[in-house]
């Protein structure tokens, strides 16, 4: 097996570059990395939790700003689980991230 040394020093750049996402976030919010895409997951029971979830988002949005990473709100989704669910509205910048 070949490797380049460039593919061996990206991975580990990438690593390194996403390694501080996941302490961004409040104990209640629940980080998944996958290549570069990051889903946030939260229970939403009172109006209170929904704010932990903005405020991890709104911190999310600062980290990628100061790595001048974008963050595509059109590729972005809120996916509410549950009969009882309280849709919240959720925005990355001033785009509102749509609901499914």
């Amino acid at each position: 097996m070949i490797e380049t040394q460039g593919a061996l020093l990206y991975l580990s750049a990438f690593l390194l570059y996403v390694d501080d996402i996941v302490k961004l976030f409040s104990s209640s919010v629940l980080c998944k990395l996958y290549a570069d895409d990051v889903k946030l997951c939260s229970v939403i029971r009172p109006v209170q939790d929904a704010s932990e979830l903005r405020s991890s988002l709104d911190a999310l949005i600062a980290w990628s700003e100061d790595w001048q990473l974008s963050i595509s709100s059109t590729k972005s989704a809120v996916l509410h689980l549950g009969q009882n669910t309280v849709h919240q509205c959720y925005k990355i910048k001033q785009a509102l991230v749509l609901s499914q």
